[in-house]
């Protein structure tokens, strides 16, 4: 495992603090975690507390929290998010912040996908849409043209899904699973804009989204998300065409490129009739989805 620091700016040192801040103040079982045996009314750990747990200086604690640390070390930013009780993709997110980028084995096969192999995928009826880091879809095959409705937006700021996070009938398409799939947005779209340099595009969309409550309730808690949903963990939603279906879906990252494919299978075959006909009603996008493919 090599590790290797690339520049880091104020702005992402600024915002490695805020993040570490949230997350110290949900640590949930801080109660039984404390040096102290008195309990407080202010939830999480205390500064000194997360410096002790971490085993580093308390005055160098509150330094990397004010966003005056430049060079935090791999080994001091993992014993904090040990210590913050991070998830693997907090995890993750801290350490890009800190401008410290972990070169790990390569990922399982699995994950990893090559356009040709999903062009191939085309022939059953499978959502597949094509996503760059940002979140933008910027190719995607019938069924899912006819799913979400991509073609009837324009411009990429548009189309963004973090647009449409209050849109009621999103809200009646994921019912139930809205929060979640809301949560797990944001959190994606946290991962990747506050990480690095954001396109005028994303910026537009953070600008627009920051009057949604919803979306500004999980930015304001920091959340950090890396998929949408499990992994082949089956799902339901509700689509005004075909009515309810269950579904799998799975995100794969594509060999030499930057941006991921998201793949939605019908998990019965009832539902597999439902994403016949939504193929049907799609529009014409294969050929879009095709070129943004080859682009990669």
């Amino acid at each position: 495992m090599a590790m290797s620091r690339p520049h880091t700016t104020s702005g992402s040192l600024h915002e490695l603090g805020d993040f570490l801040r949230a997350k110290r103040r949900q640590v949930a079982d801080a109660d039984e975690r404390r040096s102290s045996t008195r309990r407080r009314l202010v939830p999480g750990l205390s500064r000194d507390e997360a410096a002790i747990l971490a085993d580093i200086g308390s005055s160098w604690y509150a330094r990397l929290e004010a966003g005056r640390i430049e060079q935090p070390t791999l080994d001091t930013v993992l014993a904090v998010c040990r210590a913050l009780q991070l998830t693997a993709a907090e995890t993750a997110y801290a350490l890009d912040l800190a401008g410290l980028v972990l070169h790990l084995p390569a990922e399982n096969p699995e994950r990893a996908f090559s356009p040709i192999s999903a062009l191939l995928l085309d022939a059953e009826p499978m959502a597949i849409t094509l996503w760059d880091r940002f979140l933008f879809p910027i190719g995607w095959n019938a069924v899912a043209e006819a799913m979400h409705g991509f073609g009837d937006f324009p411009d990429p700021e548009a189309r963004h899904p973090i647009a449409h996070l209050d849109d009621p009938k999103i809200i009646r398409f994921f019912g139930e699973a809205h929060e979640a799939y809301a949560r797990n947005l944001v959190g994606m779209f946290r991962r990747v804009y506050a990480s690095g340099i954001p396109p005028p595009a994303a910026k537009a969309v953070y600008e627009n989204a920051c009057d949604v409550p919803i979306f500004r309730k999980y930015w304001e808690q920091h959340v950090v998300a890396e998929a949408l949903t499990d992994p082949h963990v089956p799902f339901t939603r509700h689509h005004w065409l075909v009515g309810t279906y269950c579904a799998t879906s799975i995100d794969l990252r594509l060999t030499g490129g930057d941006g991921f494919l998201r793949i939605v299978a019908p998990a019965d075959d009832a539902s597999r009739l439902k994403f016949e006909r939504l193929r049907a009603a799609g529009h014409s996008s294969v050929d879009t989805f095709a070129m943004a493919m080859a682009a990669l």
